[in-house]
């Protein structure tokens, strides 16, 4: 329907250029993603956005070395920037002393916050590069949305080989894993309940909870007290970890407890021990005949404690997740009366094993893993068994942890 007396066909197709929308194309956008195959840069794989990380003539979808420019120059099978001796071939990237391992990488840890446990995590991730020449960066976010989504922006900035994130909520941390996946940069995230949309650059979650271990919790609270109420303080609402907790802890309450258990009150504590204090004065000047209170981390624990033990209120069992050793004392006095243990160092140590074996092999787990959950529940009888067999920190890493802004 085009006027053409000139009848010009440049890319021979039997389409005149002035009505054919691919003009010097002569496959017509083969891949249909809406980009002409002469500046398609895959033009028999289908990727609109057209994404290319490592600016190179492919683009991420076809490419098969995505982070690599040079799209591994010396053909040994193994890309940059994972390949040991990027321009000379050694298939077997054999490094007698690993002293090459990271070399001009760097590793990030990103948390939610900076209390605790989160430092303990750190250490974890950095006792994971010990004998490596990676580089390590760590960020915290201070609880804050919109600072998690600046660190992450800050993270990519530098080029970064990989990010383990503790992630503050569901949504800021998206925003993160996605502007990382666009810049090529792999993402462990140590919370992991939700899948990430296919189009995030997770490579890996870490689940610090299972319905089993909550099921367990549920179980020993039955079987350590007659019926009664219970109070919960949770953690960050939207996070994700809350409210699966919530849900299965419910869950496991009627099964083993015939719904005679009752969850009465919820209010978040924000991981934080003053804003739990407030949480659990408000809940029981509610609900004063409460006798079970369950928070979901031991940096609320510490302060919940603390505050039974200032009004001297022995009546009330309390309950935990987690471990950090100013938790110990209260234990074996009695105030905290029981943990969901695991390791914050190993959670942390766990991510980034699994963020090098993606980096230095290309390997990535095919569903969420689960940390060590084997500890069940662990009471003052038996905790200093559990801390000796799951070390809470590193100590020779915690001078560096503490200075991550």
């Amino acid at each position: 329907t085009a006027s053409n007396p000139a009848q010009d066909d440049g890319d021979e197709d039997g389409i005149g250029d002035e009505c054919d929308d691919c003009a010097v194309d002569p496959d017509n956008d083969a891949d249909d993603d809406g980009t002409c195959g002469d500046v398609d840069n895959c033009p028999s794989t289908a990727n609109a956005d057209q994404t290319n990380g490592d600016s190179d003539a492919f683009g991420d979808a076809c490419d098969t070395c995505p982070a690599d420019a040079n799209n591994d120059e010396d053909a040994d099978g193994h890309c940059a920037p994972s390949d040991n001796c990027d321009t000379v071939a050694n298939a077997g990237q054999a490094d007698s002393d690993g002293d090459s391992i990271g070399e001009g990488k760097t590793i990030a840890v990103l948390t939610n916050g900076f209390n605790v446990y989160t430092r303990y995590l750190g250490s974890g991730v950095r006792k994971g590069l010990e004998g490596t020449a990676y580089k390590f960066i760590g960020r915290q976010s201070n609880f804050d949305a919109d600072r998690e989504v600046a660190n992450f922006e800050e993270l990519i900035s530098l080029g970064v080989a990989g990010i383990v994130v503790l992630p503050h909520t569901l949504e800021s941390s998206a925003h993160g894993y996605l502007a990382a996946k666009k810049a090529s940069i792999p993402v462990v995230d140590l919370i992991g309940f939700e899948a990430a949309p296919a189009d995030h650059g997770i490579i890996a979650r870490l689940r610090n909870i299972n319905a089993e271990s909550v099921h367990l919790l549920a179980k020993w609270i039955t079987e350590t007290i007659e019926p009664c109420e219970i109070l919960i303080v949770s953690s960050v609402p939207g996070q994700g970890f809350s409210e699966i907790y919530t849900r299965w802890l419910t869950e496991g309450l009627e099964i083993h407890g015939s719904g005679k258990w009752k969850i009465v009150d919820n209010q978040p504590g924000y991981y934080n021990r003053f804003e739990a204090i407030k949480a659990v004065k408000k809940m029981l000047a509610a609900h004063p005949k409460a006798k079970v209170i369950v928070d979901y981390a031991t940096e609320m624990a510490i302060g919940i404690a603390s505050y039974l033990k200032e009004e001297n209120r022995r009546d009330i069992i309390t309950v935990t997740s987690d471990g950090v050793e100013e938790m110990l004392p209260w234990m074996k006095e009695g105030w905290l009366t029981a943990t969901r243990y695991y390791s914050p160092a190993g959670h942390g140590l766990a991510g980034v094993q699994v963020l090098r074996n993606f980096i230095e092999k290309g390997e990535k787990p095919d569903d969420a893993i689960d940390i060590d959950l084997t500890a069940g529940i662990v009471t003052k009888e038996n905790i200093d068994e559990w801390v000796q067999r799951q070390p809470l920190c590193y100590d020779k890493y915690m001078v560096e942890i503490a200075k991550i802004p």
